[in-house]
C-alpha cells in the first residue's frame, strides 16, 4: 500500500509543471495591443499665471485590415473642449499619419491659467474620457460594429512659477512640432524638389541648344568672317607706327612703290576712323598679309592677331574734309599717294612727305577718342540721352 501511495505522489510532482506549461500561451501567439493610446505634451514644464502655452493631444489608434478602432472626435475640437481650470484660447489639428498598424492624430490647444490660488503649486491638466468602438471586418466584406468603450487619458501636471512639476517623471521635450508643422515642411520639400527638377530640365535644354549649335557649326562650310578682334585705339596706334616706319625707311632709300603702298594703306585706315567708319578686320598674322593691309596684335595673356584694311576714297571724305582741316590734309595725301602709285607722272616726294606728316597728329587724336575709357563714356552718354528722349 505504501508503495502505491509513493508512486502516485511522484507522478503528481512530475506532471504538475507539464500542466502549467500546457496552459501557457504558445511562443508564436500574438497578444492584442491597446486599441487606443493617447498622451499629453506641453511646450512648457512650468507656466506663469495668465501665460499662454501650448498643449498637444496625440492619439494612436489601432487600424488593421480586419480591426479598426473608431474614435469619437466630436468632443476633441478646441471649440468644444473644456480643460478646467485652464481656459482654451485657440487650437487646431493636422492631417492624420498612418504608420504600420496605427493611425496617429493630434489636436493642439492654446491654454492659459487664471487662478489666484495656484501660485507655487502643481496644477493638473485633467484627464479625458475618449469614446471609441472596434469595427471588425468579416471574410464576406461586411463590417461588424463593436460596443462603445471609453479610454481614460491620464492627467498631466504643470508647475506654476516652478521649473518642473512635482509629479513629473521625466524632463519634457520642449519642441512644439506637430503633424501640421511636419506636413508644411513636407510641402516645402516637395516644392524645392520640383524647383530643382525644373532647373535640371532648364540646364538640359541649354546644353541641348549648345550641342545643336555646335553640330550646325561643324556641318556648315567654313567661311571667312569679318570680326572685330582688336580695339579701334590699337588699330590707330598701329597705323601711326606704320607711318613712322615708312618715314624711317624713306630716309634711307627714298620713296619706292612698296613704301607708297604701305603709306596709302595706313592713311586710308586713319581716314576711315576720321569719317566714323571703322576699318575692316580679319583674323590673321603678318605672314598672311596682302596689299593694303596692316598686321597688328593686342593683349598680354590672350594675344589677339588681326589684319586691318580700309577702302576709303577721297569722295567718301569730302564732307568731313570740308569741316576739318586735318581731314582735308589726309584726303590730299591719299590723292597724292594714289597718283604716285598708279599715275604715269614721276613721284612728287614733297607732296608725299607732307601727306605722311599731316596724318600723324590726326591719328593720335583719333586714338584717344577710340580708347576704351572714351568709348565707354560715349556709351553711357548715349544711353542717358536715349533715356531722356523717351522720358
Amino acid at each position: 500500500m505504501r508503495t502505491i501511495v509513493a508512486a502516485a505522489l511522484t507522478a503528481l510532482v512530475w506532471l504538475t509543471p507539464l500542466t502549467a506549461l500546457a496552459q501557457a500561451p504558445a511562443p508564436g501567439q500574438t497578444v492584442e495591443a491597446d486599441p487606443v493610446r493617447c498622451w499629453w505634451r506641453t511646450d512648457k514644464a512650468a507656466v506663469r499665471m495668465g501665460e499662454p502655452f501650448t498643449a498637444v493631444l496625440t492619439c494612436a489608434v489601432l487600424e488593421t485590415a480586419s480591426t479598426k478602432a473608431v474614435v469619437d472626435r466630436s468632443r476633441l475640437d478646441h471649440t468644444v473642449m473644456a480643460l478646467p481650470p485652464f481656459d482654451v484660447l485657440d487650437g487646431g489639428t493636422g492631417e492624420d499619419v498612418v504608420a504600420g498598424s496605427r493611425r496617429f492624430f493630434q489636436y493642439t490647444y492654446q491654454l492659459r491659467l487664471l487662478n489666484d490660488n495656484a501660485f507655487g503649486q502643481d496644477v493638473t491638466l485633467a484627464g479625458l474620457s475618449i469614446g471609441y468602438r472596434l469595427d471588425t471586418s468579416t471574410a464576406d466584406g461586411t463590417t461588424s460594429q463593436g460596443r462603445d468603450q471609453t479610454y481614460a487619458l491620464p492627467p498631466l501636471s504643470l508647475r506654476v512659477l516652478s521649473l518642473v512639476a512635482g509629479s513629473a517623471r521625466d524632463i519634457r521635450d520642449s519642441t512644439s512640432m506637430t503633424f501640421a508643422d511636419l506636413d508644411a515642411r513636407r510641402f516645402r520639400a516637395r516644392t524645392f524638389g520640383m524647383a530643382g527638377w525644373f532647373l535640371y530640365a532648364l540646364a538640359a535644354g541649354v546644353a541641348a541648344l549648345g550641342l545643336a549649335r555646335l553640330y550646325r557649326a561643324m556641318r556648315s562650310p567654313a567661311t571667312a568672317a569679318v570680326v572685330t578682334t582688336v580695339s579701334g585705339g590699337a588699330v590707330l596706334k598701329a597705323a601711326t607706327r606704320e607711318l613712322a616706319a615708312v618715314t624711317r625707311a624713306k630716309q634711307g632709300q627714298g620713296w619706292t612703290d612698296d613704301l607708297v603702298g604701305r603709306a596709302a594703306a595706313a592713311l586710308r585706315i586713319i581716314a576711315s576712323y576720321a569719317i566714323g567708319k571703322p576699318a575692316a578686320q580679319t583674323k590673321g598674322v603678318a605672314a598672311d598679309i596682302h596689299g593694303g593691309q596692316i598686321a597688328l596684335s593686342q593683349g598680354f595673356l590672350r594675344r589677339r592677331h588681326a589684319l586691318v584694311s580700309a577702302s576709303v576714297t577721297p569722295q567718301d571724305m569730302a564732307q568731313a574734309a570740308a569741316a576739318n582741316g586735318a581731314v582735308q590734309q589726309v584726303r590730299d595725301g591719299i590723292i597724292a599717294l594714289t597718283a604716285a602709285r598708279f599715275g604715269r607722272a614721276g613721284l612728287d616726294e614733297s607732296s608725299l612727305d607732307q601727306a605722311v606728316s599731316a596724318a600723324g597728329p590726326l591719328a593720335r587724336s583719333l586714338a584717344f577718342r577710340y580708347s576704351w575709357p572714351m568709348v565707354q563714356w560715349q556709351k553711357v552718354t548715349s544711353a542717358v540721352t536715349n533715356w531722356k528722349g523717351r522720358a
